[in-house]
């Protein structure tokens, strides 16, 4: 670890997780070209007793942010555990937790990423930057870019989700609507940020993303007062997971015991490149495990070739005794009706992944009811709606 600084500042580096190498470069891939960059925070800080209303001053002893100067804050991004005994009730098993991330901002989780990107960015000189996204983060980062007017926005959307950025921008956004999928508007956000010499924003090797999205793991956790035995989440790339594996090994600094979750990454069957691979024994995604042309129920996560992430991911579920699995667009709408019968939170198809791989897992393995708690992450709300 880094030595802490005083007087309020304190030390940042940044480490290739499989080579060790230390890095300069704010996003991005290791020169190795083995593994993705991730934060070091030095140590320091004082963890609060109990979340506090403003997540910078809860979540500042894990966050990768030298300077509390550049945070937009106070900023309240807390939400409610949902009580998923009905799931209980269905297939057995330990108690089961709904994290519901549809009551922030945006009502997606993607704004845990944007409240921590945006400054990490301010804190390591970045003042422009280009991002592509399928809605979800491209929603959060046109929200929270008022926060940051210094940094220059430009957001790269395939005609299908533009839509959702409507009445969200500021004067420092631009939105590019490309005609066509979300790996072209990607190839055509590249393509600008090179020409204008701006930042490419990285999406899952921007390691802020992560350090982002890593809170709502940790802030069930502390709301539990334990960790998760098992952490459920629909995925793309999946870098909520891989940020819920670190989350787990910084429970100590709030003094929670450590405990490394079993990680479940659920995919729908019309397009799961990382489950297939997964299923077959690969450690890398082959070419028969691709979905040329992504199609299915939840659009915020088709991603047809996941093949720089899937590597990494599968080394952090296989470490974790954990499990990849998909589900049908049947379960998929059963698994929504079940959450609004319930708990009565209209969840996006995303959501309905996650809880409906639980439940594919959990009938298929008889989890041990006496086993430490599982928290399914509800990623995202009914986009029909988008709260300001």
């Amino acid at each position: 670890m880094l030595s802490p600084v005083l007087d309020g500042v304190r030390e940042v580096g940044r480490v290739c997780v499989p080579c060790g190498a230390a890095q300069h470069r704010v996003v991005g891939q290791c020169a190795c070209g083995r593994g993705m960059v991730e934060t070091v925070v030095g140590a320091g800080r004082t963890a609060p007793a109990e979340l506090t209303a403003d997540f910078y001053d809860w979540a500042w002893p894990v966050l990768p942010l030298s300077d509390r100067s550049v945070v937009h804050g106070p900023l309240d991004l807390r939400t409610p555990l949902l009580d998923g005994g009905f799931l209980r009730e269905l297939v057995g098993g330990p108690q089961v937790w709904l994290k519901d991330e549809t009551a922030l901002p945006t009502g997606t989780t993607k704004d845990r990423a944007a409240a921590v990107v945006y400054p990490y960015l301010l804190d390591n000189g970045v003042t422009g930057i280009v991002l592509s996204s399928t809605g979800n983060t491209s929603t959060s980062f046109a929200a929270f870019a008022r926060y940051y007017p210094r940094i220059e926005v430009h957001i790269f959307v395939g005609r299908d989700f533009a839509y959702r950025l409507r009445g969200l921008g500021s004067p420092n956004v631009t939105v590019h609507v490309v005609n066509g999928t979300f790996v072209q508007a990607g190839i055509a956000g590249q393509q600008y940020a090179k020409a204008h010499g701006l930042q490419w924003e990285a999406g899952f090797f921007n390691p802020a993303r992560r350090d982002g999205l890593k809170t709502a793991f940790l802030e069930a956790a502390l709301e539990l007062g334990e960790g998760p035995g098992m952490y459920v989440q629909a995925i793309s790339s999946a870098m909520g997971v891989v940020g819920a594996a670190k989350a787990a090994g910084e429970l100590p600094l709030y003094g929670l015991p450590a405990r490394r979750p079993r990680l479940l990454c659920v995919q729908q069957s019309s397009c799961a490149p990382m489950v297939t691979a997964w299923s077959s024994g690969r450690e890398r995604i082959d070419a028969s495990d691709k979905v040329a042309r992504p199609h299915g129920l939840a659009k915020a996560i088709l991603r047809g070739d996941p093949s720089g992430a899937y590597p990494l991911v599968r080394n952090l579920v296989r470490g974790s005794d954990g499990d990849f699995v998909s589900v049908t667009d049947s379960q998929i709408r059963v698994a929504r009706r079940l959450v609004f019968e319930h708990t009565g939170r209209s969840v996006c198809e995303a959501s309905s992944v996650a809880v409906a791989g639980y439940l594919t897992w959990a009938q298929a393995n008889r989890p041990d009811p006496e086993a430490a708690p599982v928290v399914i992450n509800l990623t995202g709300g009914d986009r029909n709606e988008i709260r300001r």
